[in-house]
């Protein structure tokens, strides 16, 4: 039987709500790099994340200012950097 090593992921916010959503991205990329980068060392090979883990989970609000958070598919700047 094969043997599948999985790994998750689950953070607070890195960033002020008042920053933008690009500068909020940025904050928590940079905050789950280096735990990807260990779950890759540790042999991980399926990494799942919180959902909206870019941004504030901004869901209940439907503030149309969380719309500029979308990214484009397959183009992004998060689909390219993973």
């Amino acid at each position: 039987m094969a043997k599948l090593k999985i790994g998750l992921i689950q953070m607070g916010l890195k960033a002020a709500t008042s920053a933008t959503p690009a500068e909020i991205r940025d904050a928590m990329l940079a905050a789950h790099l280096p735990l990807i980068e260990a779950a890759g060392a540790q042999g991980v090979q399926v990494l799942c994340f919180q959902e909206v883990f870019t941004q504030p989970y901004f869901c209940p609000s439907q503030d149309a200012r969380w719309y500029a958070a979308a990214e484009a598919i397959p183009d992004g700047h998060t689909t390219r950097l993973m």
